[in-house]
């Protein structure tokens, strides 16, 4: 059970780019050049539109580089020549910083499309977050715009202290001021939520390990700076996106770029624009309220290692002491951990149904229990029509669903046949499991309540 490490920038949990990407894309802006020259009132009322819009947002569906990113960009600005199609949901986003913002907005754009939003993205100018949010006629100001993404790393905010020649140089309180300055800047005079961003700390140390906890040092500064955003955002009715967190998980030292922001003034390395666009549409699509609700689980291999029809109650994996069990057990913990904070679960299984039950009536290393799944649906029907039945049981959309099966053939059968569905890609090794699935965020949430 030997894997490699998950990369995150790699989004692990999209299917690779397929070899057809190019000439699927050539096809439907082929479709999409010759019917916005012609008769672009008749197209959107054939609804041609909704079906450009459809097949952008499945080409979106896969791990794209930087050129795919590009051309699904331009294959969205010609499709909104003739009108935002129904299959997809109009948001206008502003971006201030301190950085050169252009570089980002294709992969904004290209990510929007995997989570059914066509974003219009307006940037400001280059470091001028502040005179953007503050003055009324700026361009950020004058478009209106849904949200408003505040791009800043601690190079743009004034974390030192001015005029500080001896020890302690760094504190938080000015940068948290500024960043407060801008934010009530945006909501008076555009009206929009503002997208708040965590600051990674840099990669070099001052002090080495005392970095963490010395006051006065830029990682301590930060440290305060961001859990203070942290517990202020949702009170001022904004929304916090975690970049310290996504640059921890990827690795300071694969986030960082000193070549790239001395020669281009980016950032972040261009290896982090993938996770970096996903982090921020996550948030724009759970603000538009697109975050998913229900996950699906298959069961053979999946929650348990083995067949449970072929090895019987004692032949499956799920003791303790034994590294497949426990890989196994993790993913229920983790599922049982989703169902506590109002994710609803559900099962679909190829298995006779009494059978597919009893791990989770009689086997001691069960976590789950039959109480646990809201509706448990085993059978030899393809896995398609069960998940559409799900949904209909209960009262959802498909494109509620995440469906997590450790089986490549039947994840693609889904994919095909419902592509709304959310379905992570999984490896062999059922120790990676959690991270693929936690970590594609389905279940990301602008805000939590006790309902």
């Amino acid at each position: 059970m030997h894997s490699p490490p998950l990369q995150l920038s790699d989004l692990p949990w999209l299917p690779r780019l397929g070899p057809d990407f190019k000439a699927r894309l050539s096809e439907v802006t082929a479709d999409l050049t010759a019917e916005v020259t012609a008769d672009v009132t008749a197209d959107v009322n054939s609804g041609k539109a909704a079906d450009w819009g459809s097949a952008l947002r499945a080409l979106a569906q896969q791990a794209l580089g930087l050129n795919q990113a590009l051309a699904l960009s331009k294959a969205l600005g010609k499709l909104r020549q003739a009108s935002t199609p129904p299959s997809l949901t109009p948001f206008k986003l502003g971006i201030v910083g301190n950085a050169t913002l252009d570089f980002i907005v294709p992969f904004l754009q290209a990510t929007g499309l995997r989570y059914g939003l066509a974003l219009d993205v307006v940037t400001g100018g280059f470091d001028q977050p502040m005179q953007d949010a503050l003055d009324p006629g700026s361009a950020i100001n004058r478009c209106k715009p849904d949200a408003v993404l505040l791009a800043l790393d601690h190079r743009g905010l004034p974390f030192r202290q001015p005029g500080a020649e001896q020890w302690p140089p760094y504190r938080a309180e000015q940068a948290l001021s500024d960043l407060n300055a801008m934010r009530d800047g945006i909501r008076r005079h555009s009206g929009a939520t503002c997208l708040v961003q965590t600051i990674p700390a840099p990669l070099t140390p001052l002090f080495g390990s005392l970095d963490a906890s010395l006051p006065g040092s830029l990682r301590a500064a930060i440290s305060a700076f961001n859990a203070t955003l942290a517990s202020s955002t949702a009170e001022q009715g904004d929304v916090l996106i975690d970049i310290d967190w996504v640059a921890q998980a990827m690795g300071l030292a694969q986030w960082h770029d000193d070549r790239g922001w001395h020669m281009a003034r980016m950032a972040f390395s261009q290896r982090a624009l993938p996770i970096y666009a996903e982090q921020v549409v996550r948030a724009i699509a759970a603000l538009r309220g697109k975050a998913r609700k229900c996950l699906v689980l298959d069961l053979d291999n999946t929650l348990w290692g083995g067949v449970i029809g072929d090895d019987g109650l004692d032949g499956i994996a799920l003791n303790q002491g034994d590294a497949r069990g426990e890989a196994h057990r993790a993913i229920q913990a983790a599922v049982l951990d989703l169902r506590r904070r109002g994710i609803v679960l559900a099962v679909c299984s190829k298995n006779d149904e009494a059978t597919a039950r009893l791990p989770f009536q009689q086997h001691a290393g069960m976590l789950l229990k039959e109480s646990d799944i809201a509706v448990f649906v085993a059978n030899w029907e393809d896995k398609a029509s069960n998940l559409e039945r799900i949904a209909q049981r209960l009262d959802i959309g498909v494109d509620s669903l995440v469906f997590l099966d450790d089986n490549p053939v039947e994840r693609l059968q889904v994919r095909q046949a419902l592509p709304q569905v959310a379905v992570p890609e999984l490896g062999d090794d059922p120790s990676t499991f959690v991270n693929s699935l936690l970590c594609a965020g389905y279940f990301e949430s602008a805000a939590f309540t006790a309902e």
